[in-house]
C-alpha cells in the first residue's frame, strides 16, 4: 500500500501541470473524478468505487447512476456526452455499449486519451502481468485508446459420442476451412442452434471490413468468401427466422438431452456466456461422454477473442491520474478474479475466478462442487435454477484438468477484436447472391460503396 500511494504522488506531479492528447494540452487539476454507470456495470464495479474512495479520499467521487434507464437509453446518453467533450472522465464499456457502438470509429475520432505514456511511467504496471494480445486490442496508431478488461474465446463444444451419431468429423472442425465445409454440408441438419450468431464469423476470424488508420474499406474477396458461402447457407436454412430460443447452460441442458444439436456456441452470442458456463457443461458430459472444446480459429489456425468489457479515459478529462488510478484497480488480480464475466486480462486472475465464482470448496475431501444449472421448459422459457442429483461433484483432478486446457486456448489467442453494429450486419450486403440475384463480385462492389458511406459520414 505504501509503495502505491508513493508512486501515486509522483505520478500525480507528472501530470498535474497539462496532459496532452490529440495534440491539446489539457490542463489537469486532479480534483474528482466523474464515472457514469447503469444496472450492469454498477454490479460490476461496486469494489473498485469502494477502494478507490478510501485510498484516494481526498478525491471528489461523482458517480452518476443511471439504473433507471433502459440499456439503449444509457448507451445512447453516453455517447452523446461524449460526443460532446463532457460526461464521465472514466468511460466504462459493457457488452451491450460495445456491440451498438462502433468503438475503433470511435477511438479513429479522438474520443480516447492516450494512456500509454502512463503505463510506461508507472513503475507498478508489469506487461506481462496482463494478456497483452488482449491488451493490444485497444490500440490504434501505437496510442492505448482503451484497456480491455475481459474477453471470451468462441468456442464450439460437444461430446465425441454427439459428434459421432452425426457423423461429423472433430478433427476436421479444428481449422477454419473444415469448420465451415462442416456446418454448410450439416446446415439442415441441427449442427448448430438457429441464431443469428455466426453472420459474424469473418469478424470472429479476424477479418476487418474497414481498416479506420487508412479511411478505407478493407474487403479481400478470396478472404471473405467462405464465410458468405456460409451465410448463404445459413440464411437460405432460414436462420434468421424461428430463431431457437435458449440461454447459457440451460440451452445445452435442454438440446443434449433432447439430442437437439451437435454443437453448442459460447462465447459468440449477444449475451456473455462466461468460462464458467463452459466449465459446467463439461462437467455434467464427462458423466456420460467425452467432452471437446473446439475454438474458432483463422486461416493460421490463431483465436481472436471478443472483448466484452473495456475502459478507456475521456480525451479532454482534466482529472487524467485519477481516472488511471481507478483503471489499475480494475486490473488488479483480486477484482479481476471476483468481478469481470468472462476471461480475465489479469493472468493470474483466471483459476482463483474459476475456484471463487464457480465451484465450492468441499474441506472434507478436496473437493469442488458445482451450486448450479439452469434449464428450459419444452417451449424454451427458462425456469431458473435447480440442483438435480445427477450433477457430479467436480474432483480437483478435473478442476485442474480444464483450467490448464482453457489456458492453453488463451495462450493460443493472437489477437481481439471489438464487436461492430456495421460488422454484424455486413451480411446483408450480400443477400442478393444468396438468392441468386447477383453475383458475389456485385455484392462486394456494392458493400465497398455503402461502408466508404459509412467511413465519411
Amino acid at each position: 500500500m505504501k509503495k502505491l500511494i508513493s508512486f501515486s504522488l509522483v505520478a500525480v506531479f507528472l501530470v498535474t501541470a497539462l496532459f496532452s492528447c490529440n495534440g491539446l494540452k489539457i490542463k489537469q487539476t486532479n480534483k474528482e473524478l466523474t464515472i457514469y454507470t447503469n444496472q450492469n456495470i454498477s454490479e460490476l464495479i461496486t469494489d473498485v468505487v469502494n477502494s478507490f474512495s478510501y485510498q484516494y479520499n481526498g478525491v471528489k467521487l461523482n458517480i452518476i447512476d443511471m439504473s433507471n434507464l433502459s440499456e439503449e437509453e444509457y448507451n445512447t446518453k453516453l455517447s452523446a456526452d461524449i460526443s460532446s467533450g463532457s460526461g464521465p472522465d472514466v468511460i466504462l464499456m459493457d457488452e451491450s455499449f460495445l456491440q451498438n457502438r462502433d468503438i475503433y470509429k470511435m477511438m479513429y475520432s479522438g474520443v480516447f486519451a492516450d494512456i500509454n505514456d502512463l503505463f510506461k511511467t508507472d513503475k507498478s504496471y508489469k506487461p506481462n502481468m496482463y494478456n497483452q494480445q488482449i491488451i493490444n486490442a485497444g490500440k490504434l496508431n501505437k496510442k492505448q485508446l482503451i484497456v480491455p478488461l475481459s474477453y471470451n474465446i468462441p468456442l464450439l463444444i460437444t461430446t465425441e459420442g454427439v459428434a459421432q451419431r452425426d457423423n461429423i468429423s472433430l478433427d476436421k472442425c479444428k481449422t477454419d476451412k473444415g469448420l465451415i465445409d462442416t456446418l454448410i454440408d450439416n446446415i439442415d441438419n441441427s449442427v448448430i442452434p438457429k441464431t443469428d450468431s455466426l453472420f459474424t464469423l469473418h469478424e470472429i476470424e479476424g477479418l476487418k471490413i474497414i481498416d479506420y488508420l487508412k479511411q478505407e474499406t478493407n474487403l479481400s474477396k478470396d478472404q471473405l468468401k467462405p464465410s458468405i458461402e456460409l451465410y448463404k447457407a445459413m440464411y437460405n436454412a432460414g436462420y434468421l427466422n424461428n430463431v431457437d430460443k435458449y440461454d447459457s447452460i440451460g440451452r445445452w441442458y435442454e438440446s443434449q438431452n433432447n439430442k437437439k444439436y451437435t454443437f453448442e456456441l459460447y462465447g459468440i452470442d449477444k449475451k456473455v456466456d462466461s468460462c464458467d458456463d463452459v466449465a459446467l457443461a463439461k462437467t455434467v458430459m464427462k458423466e456420460f461422454d467425452t467432452p471437446t472444446m473446439i475454438p474458432l480459429v483463422d486461416s493460421k489456425g490463431k483465436i481472436n477473442a471478443k472483448v466484452n468489457f473495456a475502459v478507456g479515459i475521456r480525451n479532454n478529462s482534466a482529472n487524467v491520474q485519477n481516472a488511471y488510478h481507478f483503471i489499475k484497480m480494475l486490473l488488479e488480480q483480486d477484482y479481476q478474479s471476483k468481478n469481470v464475466v468472462g476471461i480475465p486480462v489479469n493472468n493470474d486472475s483466471f483459476g482463483v475466478k474459476i475456484q471463487k465464482n464457480l465451484l465450492i470448496n468441499n474441506n472434507s475431501n478436496s473437493s469442488c462442487y458445482f451450486f448450479r444449472i439452469k434449464y428450459l421448459s419444452e417451449s424454451g422459457e427458462s425456469k431458473g435454477f435447480m440442483f438435480p442429483e445427477d450433477v457430479p461433484p467436480m474432483s480437483s483432478e478435473c478442476f485442474h484438468e480444464f483450467i490448464n486446457e482453457y489456458k492453453q486456448l488463451t495462450e493460443k489467442v493472437a489477437g481481439a477484436y471489438f464487436p461492430t453494429p456495421i460488422s454484424k450486419g455486413f451480411y446483408k450486403y450480400f443477400i442478393p447472391y444468396y438468392i441468386g440475384e447477383t453475383s458475389y463480385e456485385d455484392c462486394i462492389k456494392k458493400a465497398e460503396q455503402e461502408l466508404a458511406i459509412y467511413i465519411s459520414e
